[in-house]
């Protein structure tokens, strides 16, 4: 694969990495051998898969809420999305900033332990607006624990070429909580209630904090590794914010991830109470089923779509950014197939199609997003890519739907009106789609190391 001129101070190299400058810092990633990378994964992917819990408890207990409090859908969308998107948003690049300069190990255990207890709190509210409030805490804590400092300490163990295989290794983590969020959650919620499933579901990542804690190693603190650039330099916050916006490459998968976030974080978040109200399944069974989904599209999607897209991009690396755009032109069809049958088989493989689509176009994604941030402002990169992303997609994505399920319940029945509105908010995927094809033409230019 060739790196453009313009991405390096040398001539293009028929690799991923780029010539490096005079001077520079030692790579990060030969400090480290297997069995360190190793011990890394698994502690992030504990971390990770902590935060999906959370977030599929709080899918699968929509139902249970809305019956105790006698709240709306839209209210639930503002808990589910405005509550946690919000802060968790905002914090993103404060917290990223201080990831691309401090100790991430100190703000990853920090981060997951401050969640953690947000979360099990939630199982202590006695009116709605505590629950919000405490939902609006696990978004602070899940800032600094996932995201941003969490591949900003991945990319610093392995090396570009294999990134998107540890990536889609990570990725994982958010289908394996989500199934047992959804799982366990469902049979907990269903024989003790919602309230001691939030504390079953935050009480265990207290423990986790520790371990990451005594576990986790940042290669920053290591003997012989450099910071480059933003502290060496100087550099300010909005000196770093402008330099990304001038890669196009950067703003169009910011861009992507916006649309990809509304869709798989709103309309999809839904889909829980769908299954209860269309299909007319048992809580403790919706949570199997849906568990079931996730659980088939684990390997198919993030291992498969992370070994497909390091293959490809050696090959030429804007097949990082084509490989997810062809992606997500295949979700729509899958998605709206699997809200318009009538049976639960029916939706089951259809929506399982789906979700093995969209597990596999996110570590081509993040690798891309990596590829043009260079060390020195990725985790305050990612911050940006998720602060807009969860602003405008988690935040309005389960608003928004819930809002359309509520008028179009009016005329059509709470079923079908929630079923049109899934469907409806389906459409912003395409637009994720064209924002890919059009990075795809300048990630050569803008690469990075």
């Amino acid at each position: 694969m060739e790196v453009s001129a313009t991405a390096t101070s040398s001539e293009a190299v028929g690799s991923l990495e780029p010539v490096p400058q005079a001077g520079a810092a030692a790579k990060p990633w030969e400090l480290f051998n297997r069995r360190q990378r190793a011990l890394l994964l698994l502690i992030l992917f504990l971390v990770s898969s902590s935060g999906a819990i959370d977030r599929a408890v709080v899918s699968i207990l929509l139902e249970p809420i809305k019956q105790s409090f006698h709240v709306s859908d839209t209210a639930l969308g503002l808990m589910t999305g405005l509550a946690f998107g919000i802060l968790y948003a905002i914090l993103g690049v404060p917290l990223g900033r201080y990831a691309d300069r401090g100790d991430r190990r100190l703000l990853i255990a920090a981060s997951v332990g401050l969640w953690s207890i947000f979360t099990a709190g939630c199982g202590l509210v006695h009116t709605f607006f505590q629950l919000f409030l405490l939902r609006i805490g696990v978004g602070i804590g899940e800032a600094g624990g996932t995201g941003g400092p969490a591949i900003s300490l991945l990319s610093d163990y392995f090396p570009p070429e294999r990134r998107a295989k540890a990536i889609g290794f990570l990725q994982m983590s958010t289908v394996v909580g989500a199934l047992g969020g959804l799982v366990a959650g469902g049979y907990i919620a269903q024989a003790y209630g919602w309230r001691t499933t939030f504390v079953a579901a935050g009480l265990p990542g207290v423990f986790l904090a520790g371990l990451a804690w005594l576990a986790l190693r940042d290669p920053r603190m290591r003997e012989g590794f450099q910071v480059v650039a933003n502290t060496t330099t100087g550099e300010s916050t909005g000196d770093a914010i402008r330099a990304l916006i001038k890669k196009p490459t950067f703003v169009n998968i910011t861009l992507a991830l916006t649309a990809f976030w509304f869709v798989s974080l709103g309309p999809l978040v839904f889909d829980q109470a769908y299954t209860m109200r269309v299909l007319h399944l048992g809580i403790a069974t919706t949570g199997a089923v849906t568990g079931a989904v996730s659980l088939a599209s684990i390997i198919a999607g993030n291992m498969v779509g992370g070994i497909l897209a390091d293959r490809l991009a050696r090959r030429d690396i804007t097949w990082l950014c084509k490989l997810p755009a062809y992606g997500m032109m295949a979700l729509f069809p899958f998605y709206a197939g699997a809200h318009l049958v009538a049976t639960l088989t029916g939706y089951t493989l259809l929506a399982c199609a789906g979700a093995t689509v969209m597990l596999g176009c996110l570590p081509a994604m993040m690798a891309a997003l990596i590829a043009v941030l260079g060390t020195a402002r990725r985790a305050t990169g990612f911050a940006i890519a998720y602060m807009i992303g969860n602003l405008i997609g988690m935040t309005s994505g389960p608003v928004l739907t819930g809002m359309l399920s509520d008028h179009l319940a009016q005329s059509l029945g709470p079923a079908q009106g929630l079923r049109w509105a899934i469907i409806t908010l389906l459409l912003p995927i395409f637009l994720a789609s064209w924002f890919l094809f059009r990075a795809a033409r300048t990630i050569r230019a803008d690469f990075e190391l």
